[in-house]
């Protein structure tokens, strides 16, 4: 790789493409992100290909109406000149009392097959997603992973649609207002799921 690494202050040389592919192949070899994600390599200071990632994660949704809630507090100490004879001052941060996410990961057999995306990262990815709360507390804001369900294509072309997949799954609230993730009663509807799909994990 060093010889195809650009001189400081020169045009950088066309690269051929059985090197851009040589470059892809050793990155992808060593970077998870960059098999799970993609990236557009030919940006990057070694050019390869523009790799696409077969994992996607949407924008997470609600499961009902959330509402921030504006909180006064009193720091005792000073952080400027004009506020030097106060004994303290007030400040104030937004809160949400309780809310309830749902998302939806998908991984395209297709575009795995190509980065090298085995089973093994599909496992460290589960894993990322059922920690990634873990080390991210803080005084406001406390998130809980509270399980996943892992649903399965026996055919590389996909046995079912993402949309028809995902009103399979049943979230009910036991009552009109929620305080907690025990208000809320998660289901699979079998009946639903297409010939082909299996369920290899389901936490509810």
């Amino acid at each position: 790789m060093e010889e195809l690494e650009p001189e400081k202050g020169k045009k950088q040389k066309k690269i051929k493409l059985s090197d851009r592919k040589r470059i892809t192949k050793l990155l992808l070899e060593r970077f998870f992100d960059l098999r799970a994600f993609g990236a557009p390599l030919k940006a990057s200071e070694f050019p390869g290909e523009v790799v696409r990632g077969p994992c996607q994660i949407p924008m997470v949704q609600s499961l009902n109406t959330v509402m921030p809630v504006d909180v006064g507090i009193t720091r005792g100490s000073v952080t400027n000149e004009k506020d030097a004879d106060k004994e303290s001052t007030m400040g104030s941060f937004s809160k949400v009392r309780h809310a309830a996410f749902m998302g939806v990961c998908t991984v395209s057999a297709h575009l795995a097959e190509k980065t090298g995306f085995s089973e093994g990262d599909f496992a460290l990815l589960t894993d990322a997603i059922d920690n990634m709360f873990e080390e991210d507390r803080s005084y406001n804001r406390i998130l809980n992973m509270q399980g996943m369900v892992v649903l399965k294509h026996d055919d590389c072309l996909r046995s079912g649609k993402l949309h028809n997949l995902k009103k399979a799954i049943k979230v009910d609230q036991k009552k009109k207002y929620t305080e907690s993730f025990e208000d809320y009663e998660i289901s699979i509807d079998k009946k639903m799921l297409p010939e082909g799909i299996s369920i290899e994990r389901n936490d509810f």
